[in-house]
């Protein structure tokens, strides 16, 4: 599947397919007292890095003598669910909202969409000890600094 078609079957804007949390945050800025989620996708972990976060462990990759030949995996040491995140950007924005877990059938498009595609029962959760122990990685960005950029660049693309 293409990014474009990704990006549609999401609910983003087909030209930004890397908005990952869309689905909580435009709802959160647009005011809305509920979001409506499903309940696997709610308690589903995935790994997800900040891009400058990841791009400092990617450079550290090609320059560091000891990572020749090696594989690493990028990403931060803890994992939240989704359920988790929302809570982060709900109060980072002061959203005073509910996260209501739905049945899939009740989520509404195009998120039960693109949850169709998805199989929730395995986490995609990266294991990050490895690029951390052989090269010392660590983030560089502050969680709230990441989480601020996160929402800053979300309202810059808001739909007006």
């Amino acid at each position: 599947m293409g990014r474009n078609r990704l990006a549609l079957k999401l609910g983003t804007d087909p030209t930004l397919p890397r908005r990952r949390f869309g689905w909580a945050i435009g709802p959160m800025l647009a005011g809305k007292p509920a979001i409506e989620v499903d309940a696997k996708w709610a308690g589903w972990r995935s790994t997800y890095g900040y891009v400058g976060d990841v791009a400092h462990a990617l450079a550290l990759a090609a320059v560091h003598p000891g990572a020749t030949g090696r594989t690493y995996n990028a990403g931060p040491a803890e994992t939240p669910d989704h359920a988790a995140w929302a809570e982060r950007f709900a109060g980072a924005i002061g959203w005073r909202g509910k996260l209501r877990h739905a049945a899939r059938e009740d989520v509404p498009p195009p998120l039960r969409g693109a949850l169709d595609g998805l199989d929730l029962s395995y986490p995609l959760v990266i294991d990050t000890s490895r690029i951390r122990a052989e090269l010392d990685y660590a983030e560089i960005t502050p969680p709230d600094e990441a989480l601020a950029q996160t929402l800053s660049d979300e309202r810059a693309h808001a739909p007006s």
